[in-house]
């Protein structure tokens, strides 16, 4: 078991002593430290109207969101949390769960996001 790792990366060295033979090895684990919501509600309020992924600025990013039938409707390079729940082409979208591709410093996640309004 291991925890308190730090964000970025964390090498890890082990031994393995088995009567007079001993053995190192190293593993490399990277934490990533972008927490990205499932949600948000562009309903201009003032409150969470922006999808917002803390931290993001700090890296080279590109996002994508899919509608439910895998239609692209909005595209970013180097996202600065602006999205408000429109497409590119500044059309609202309704309420509804969408597709997420985020690409993180060549690092791809993906998932859901909802629209509240």
């Amino acid at each position: 078991l291991i925890s308190e790792l730090s964000e970025t990366n964390n090498i890890l060295i082990w031994k393995v002593v088995n009567g007079p033979c001993i053995d190192y090895d190293t593993v490399n684990i990277i934490v990533h430290g972008i927490k990205i919501p499932n949600g948000f509600s562009p309903n201009n309020d003032g409150i969470n109207d922006y999808f917002v992924i803390p931290g993001i600025a700090d890296h080279q990013n590109e996002l994508t969101i899919f509608n439910r039938w895998g239609k692209e409707i909005y595209h970013k390079i180097n996202y600065k949390n602006n999205w408000d729940g429109k497409t590119q082409n500044g059309k609202e979208l309704p309420e509804d769960t969408y597709f997420y591709i985020l690409i993180i410093d060549n690092n791809t996640f993906n998932g859901s996001i909802t629209i509240s309004r």
